[in-house]
C-alpha cells in the first residue's frame, strides 16, 4: 500500500483489512495486490498486480458519491489531492487529512437549516445529520446514543421543513443545536420550575389608541438575538431585553446589558441563577442596586458578587446617565451602585 506524503510499505490484506487508519481514510491508501504463490498455480501463471482503492464503508456513506456536485449536496466534502484522484469524505474524515495535500471543499456556503424539505433518502438524511453534528462540534457516547439523536434531529428537521412549507407562515424556523433534542428535555434542561410572581404590581396607567400591530424592529428597539447555552437564564435574558429597549426608547442609545450581572447578583430576590428566576423580581433587583452592568457575553454560572457603594455628586445636569461596571471579571463581580446627589 502506498500513501503520497509517507513510505510505501508492505501489508498483508489481514492488516489492510483490519488496521484502524486505513480503515479511517479507505479512499486514501492506494492498495496493490500482488501474488507471490505463483507455485499454487498449475499452469505457472502469476496474479496480475492490480491498484486498486480499498473501502469498506458503510452503504449510503460520502464514500459512494463520484462527483463533487453530488458530494456536496449531500453535505459531504470533496478532497483534491494531485497524487490521488479526488473523492468524497465524511466532513470528520476531512477534517484530519493532511492540509498540506489534501484541498477539500465543504461547500459550507451552500448548507442551510431553514429547511423547506427533508432528504428523500436515508443516505442523505445521514449525510446531513453528520454535517449538523460537524458544525455543532456533536459527538455521543455510543452507536446506540447516535442513533437516538439521529431519530430525534429527523423528527425535528421534518416539523422544521413543514413550517418552512406554509405559504401564510409569518417566521421562518432552521435547525439549530439544539436539533438533536426532544421537546421534553429541552423544557426540563432550561424552562426551570414555575415560580410565584408576587412582584408583579398594575400601575393603573390608562393607555390611549393603539395601533393595531407594531413592529419595534424598524426602530432600532429589539436586542439581538442572544443565546443562552445550556443554563436555565431565559429570566435574565427577557430582563435585560425590556431595558435594553426601553433605554434606546428613552436615550436613542442602544446598550447591551449584561445576564450575567443577574445571575450572579439578583439571587436574594428569589431568582435562583441557572434554575430559573423571573424578570418581575429581576427589575425589583436591578431598581434596588440602582442599575445593571453592561455585558455582551452571558457564560453562565456563579461567582462572588461584590458591592460597593459609591456616592457621586452631579455638578452638570448633562451628566445624567452613569452605568456601573464590572472589574476582574474573571473571579469576582464587582458593582458600583451609584447614590445620586445634586448641588
Amino acid at each position: 500500500a502506498h500513501f503520497f506524503s509517507i513510505q510505501s510499505t508492505f501489508y498483508s490484506l489481514g492488516i489492510i483489512k483490519s488496521d484502524p487508519t486505513m480503515k479511517k481514510f479507505p479512499l486514501v491508501f492506494v492498495v496493490a495486490l500482488a501474488s507471490v504463490a505463483t507455485a499454487a498455480h498449475t499452469d505457472g501463471r502469476s496474479l496480475p498486480v492490480d491498484s486498486l482503492l480499498y473501502s469498506d464503508g458503510e452503504e449510503g456513506s460520502c464514500h459512494g458519491f463520484t462527483t463533487k456536485d453530488t458530494c456536496i449536496k449531500n453535505h459531504c466534502a470533496w478532497c483534491v489531492c494531485a497524487a490521488v484522484p479526488s473523492s468524497c469524505y465524511t466532513p470528520e474524515e476531512a477534517d484530519q487529512l493532511p492540509p498540506a495535500i489534501f484541498q477539500c471543499d465543504k461547500g459550507q456556503q451552500l448548507l442551510s437549516w431553514d429547511l423547506t424539505s427533508v432528504p428523500s433518502t436515508s443516505a442523505e438524511l445521514n449525510s446531513l445529520f453528520e454535517a449538523w453534528k460537524g458544525q455543532h462540534a456533536k459527538s455521543y457516547d455510543s452507536p446506540i446514543q447516535n442513533e437516538l439523536r439521529r431519530g430525534i434531529f429527523e423528527v425535528n428537521a421534518r416539523s422544521v421543513a413543514a413550517h418552512n412549507s406554509k405559504e401564510d407562515k409569518s417566521f421562518v424556523m432552521e435547525l439549530n443545536e439544539f436539533a438533536d433534542t426532544t421537546w421534553d428535555e429541552f423544557q426540563s434542561w432550561y424552562l426551570g420550575a414555575p415560580q410565584q410572581c408576587s412582584a408583579t404590581e398594575r400601575n393603573g396607567v390608562v393607555y390611549g389608541e393603539v395601533p393595531v400591530e407594531k413592529d419595534w424592529r424598524a426602530d432600532g428597539a429589539v436586542s439581538p438575538v442572544k443565546n443562552q447555552g445550556k443554563c436555565g437564564s431565559c429570566w435574565t435574558f427577557s430582563t435585560t431585553g425590556c431595558l435594553e429597549s426601553h433605554v434606546k426608547l428613552k436615550h436613542g442609545e442602544f446598550t447591551i446589558l449584561s445576564e450575567q450581572n443577574l445571575l450572579d447578583c439578583a439571587q436574594n430576590f428569589d431568582n435562583h441563577g441557572c434554575n430559573g428566576g423571573l424578570p418581575s423580581h429581576a427589575f425589583e433587583y436591578v431598581k434596588y442596586n440602582g442599575g445593571l452592568d453592561t455585558e455582551e457575553v452571558s457564560a453562565g454560572g456563579l461567582v462572588l458578587c461584590i458591592v460597593t457603594l459609591v456616592t457621586l455628586t452631579i455638578l452638570d445636569d448633562r451628566l445624567t446617565l452613569m452605568r456601573p461596571r464590572r472589574v476582574n471579571a474573571s473571579s469576582t463581580h464587582t458593582m458600583l451602585v451609584l447614590k445620586w446627589t445634586k448641588w
